[in-house]
């Protein structure tokens, strides 16, 4: 389960211009789900689905 910790690290590490790859690994997820997070552009967990 993805918290709302590592969806902000996500989101914190792509503004920084990193890599989809290199921000999921630093968020401690999967790239495909956070490719997701980043498609919706939504900060919070609950909101995916």
């Amino acid at each position: 389960m993805i918290t709302d910790n590592q969806v902000r690290k996500l989101m914190k590490h792509l503004q920084g211009e990193e890599t989809l790859e290199m921000a999921a690994a630093k968020s401690g997820m999967d790239e495909k789900t956070a490719r997701k997070y980043r498609k919706s552009g939504k900060r919070h967990r609950h909101t995916v689905r």
